[in-house]
This record gives structure tokens, sequence and C-alpha cells, in this order.
């Protein structure tokens, strides 16, 4: 049992429809297993209520590094409560989180971004579109902690990826930089590739699927910069 657990270091549950009574149950765990630093809990059909639960567990925690939420349910509602503990959080390394969030979710994360200084890590699926990458690339602009940012399948379009291509070159003269960046299955363009692209070399960011957007000529655009 988690709950009496003073050794378990890791506990993955992906993928077993757990949901979020499930996610409650570990949550209330979690202050029990000192030891417990990372937790999966993808593909486990948990929306907002669990979230939320997650959330004010991970307000106290001081153990977690890595929690992985990908696959699931969780709409803008969960989003926020995850990133309210963000706020206070100072150990959580990487988050996973998706997939249901749109533009609200993002501009939740955005804010708590702007304070976290422990996250270096941060996926997230759903449907941000434009608004919710304008939103994000705000906190890339005050956010020194970030290394990796994954907005893949978010409905990011041009302005979105400039958006995100402005706040890199700025973030770039900022001590810890976003080192990582995968924007593959949004349609952000030839203009949003060219934008990308001029900020990739000059600060050492690597974008393995920028190549992977619609269109042939946007191929072209992303193959002269990376």
């Amino acid at each position: 049992m988690v709950s009496v657990s003073t050794v378990l270091t890791e506990l993955d549950v992906g993928g077993n429809a757990i949901g979020d009574l499930g996610v409650a149950a570990i949550a209330q765990a979690l202050p029990f297993s000192p030891a417990l630093t990372v937790v999966s809990l993808g593909a486990n059909a948990i929306g907002d209520a669990g979230a939320v639960a997650l959330g004010e567990a991970l307000r106290i925690n001081t153990v977690l590094t890595t929690v992985s939420l990908g696959g699931n349910v969780i709409g803008d509602k969960g989003a926020a409560a995850i990133a309210e503990a963000l706020k206070t959080n100072t150990v959580l390394k990487e988050l996973v989180i998706g997939s249901s969030i749109g533009a609200a979710g993002a501009s939740a994360l955005s804010e708590a971004l702007k304070v976290n200084k422990a996250l270096k890590e941060l996926s997230l699926t759903g449907s941000v579109g434009d608004a919710g990458a304008i939103a994000l690339a705000g906190a890339l602009r005050v956010n020194v902690a970030l290394t990796a940012l994954d907005v893949r399948h978010n409905s990011i379009g041009t302005e979105g990826g400039k958006a995100i291509a402005e706040a890199l070159e700025f973030n770039g003269g900022a001590g810890t930089r976003v080192l990582e960046l995968t924007l593959m299955g949004n349609s952000i363009g030839d203009a949003g590739i060219a934008a990308i692209g001029k900020v990739l070399r000059p600060n050492a960011i690597t974008a393995p699927h920028l190549r992977a957007q619609a269109g042939k000529s946007s191929a072209r655009v992303a193959a002269a910069w990376i």
C-alpha cells in the first residue's frame, strides 16, 4: 500500500482507468510516502476533480519531482488547480498534463510559471490555440527555470508561434533558458517557423520536430534554420 510505504520511490499506474476517485486516494496517501518522487498517472480517465485533489496535495508536498498526467481528460479547471499548486511548490521538476486544456488553462499555468522557480520541464496537450500560446509566451519572458517546453498538438497557429519565438529570444538573455522546444502537430505556418528558426541557433535551442508542420513549404523553411 502506498499509504504505509516509506521506501517506494516511483509509482506508475498508467492506463488503469483509476479516475478521479483513484487519483484522490493517491493524493491522500502522498503525505505518508516520504520517499515517493515520481508518480505516473497517464491515460486514467482523470478529470478536473482528480486534478483538483492532486493540486491540493502538491501545494504542501516537498518530495515529488515528477508528475505525469498525460492522456487524461483534465480541462481548464483542473489545470488551474495544478497551476495554483505550482505557485508554492518548490520541488516539482517535471509536469506532463492534458489533454482537454484550453486557453484559460494555459493562462493559469502561465501565471504560475511567472513565479515558479523549480519546474524544469512542462508538457501540455489540449487545444490552447494562439491565445494560450501567447499567454505561455508571457511567462517565458520572465521564467528562468524552465528548460523544456512541449506544446505539441495544441491548435497553435502563426500568431502563437511568433509569440513563442519572441519570448524565447527575450528569455535567451536571462540565465537559465528553454533549450528544448516541441511544437509538432500544430499549424504555425512558414512565418511562425521562420520566427522560431531565427532564435534556435543563437540561443542553443533544439526543436527536433519543427519540420513536422503542415506543408512542404514549411518543411523547407524549417530546414533553413535547423
